[in-house]
């Protein structure tokens, strides 16, 4: 790749500067559909009381919220590093710093650890509705919200965390200009804290469920005749809980078991293949999309107000009803 002789540059062949574009180009297709699949759902339960106003569905919107970022950084990471290879940019060698502040490496230092976190996230509420009902009840929207923003408070404190480690950290033009995450990160941060959190946090998500469903199934296949107030907050916890619980299968099958697999079982001499890291990342970004997917099946009051927004109708913020009968 020509460049001026005094600019430190990567050697790299066509091959694989074709390679390279064809990657990205998924990221950016990938970034696309997530955005597409969770920015729509985090709208229609911020403009829905009846969804705004339902601890579940705040905690799902956390979760979307967190998907749509993740969505971002994929998309503007694909595009990004296709202009830096169009311009003849992408190969000059740059320092750790000027990595960790490209746009989508930002971007990603938020969105993952908040999407893998509020999986965990959402077992646990969903642990502290079966076993304890009744105090769960009587729980508003507040406890959702404070522990969102709870937990990307903590995320924040590890942005900063890692700011400071690159920053701090040798000055040296050490990585091409198209930046990959890892390129930002201090090397112990990235194995210790972006490995741990992108593979464990889902896993230990499923862990919870598996305890979820066996509590629910064990505790709460009868409600009582008369009760009908409980019963038919019994019922709508079942449902979503059921409907968690599906989503809780999708990442187990598309996140937890490929990511072990990639760190852990190929270590051990499971068998590999040159694509195995794609095929790693495709499957973890498809999950999120799947999840909107279930919500709209399984749930009324996101396909209503999902409809409503399709059909161009204005959502109106205080709405208490959703009409969903489809």
């Amino acid at each position: 790749m020509a460049s001026p002789a005094s600019v430190p540059t990567v050697n790299v062949t066509q091959e694989a500067i074709d390679g390279f574009i064809y990657a990205f180009s998924i990221y950016a297709i990938l970034g696309g559909i997530l955005m597409c699949a969770n920015i729509p759902l985090v709208i229609v339960i911020l403009f829905h009381k009846i969804l705004r106003t339902q601890k579940e569905f705040v905690i799902i919107g956390g979760l979307a919220f967190a998907d749509a970022l993740q969505g971002i950084a994929l998309f503007l990471s694909g595009a990004g590093r296709i202009i830096a290879i169009n311009d003849n940019t992408a190969f000059i060698l740059t320092t750790r710093w000027s990595c960790f502040v490209k746009i989508w490496n930002l971007v990603y230092y938020f969105s993952m650890p908040m999407s893998s976190s509020m999986l965990t996230i959402v077992s646990i509420d969903r642990l502290y509705a079966v076993f304890y009902p009744l105090r769960y009840f009587a729980l508003t929207s507040h406890y959702a919200v404070r522990m969102v923003f709870t937990l990307y408070a903590l995320v924040t404190i590890g942005v900063i965390i890692n700011a400071i480690l690159s920053y701090s950290s040798s000055g040296e033009l050490l990585y091409p200009t198209y930046c990959f995450t890892k390129h930002g990160e201090h090397p112990l941060f990235f194995q210790y804290y972006d490995i741990i959190v992108r593979a464990a946090m889902p896993f230990i998500s499923v862990l919870l469920y598996i305890v979820v469903w066996a509590r629910l199934r064990k505790k709460f296949s009868i409600v009582r005749h008369g009760e009908q107030g409980l019963a038919h907050k019994m019922k709508r916890m079942r449902r979503i809980t059921g409907t968690l619980a599906v989503c809780c299968v999708c990442t187990l099958m598309l996140n937890s078991l490929p990511l072990f697999y990639g760190y852990f079982f190929v270590k051990l001499g499971a068998p590999t293949w040159a694509t195995l890291d794609q095929d790693i990342f495709v499957a973890n970004n498809v999950n999120p999309v799947l999840n909107v997917f279930i919500y709209l099946y399984r749930q009324r009051e996101i396909r209503g107000g999902f409809k409503i927004l399709l059909m161009g109708k204005q959502l109106n913020p205080n709405a208490n009803v959703i009409n969903a009968n489809n």
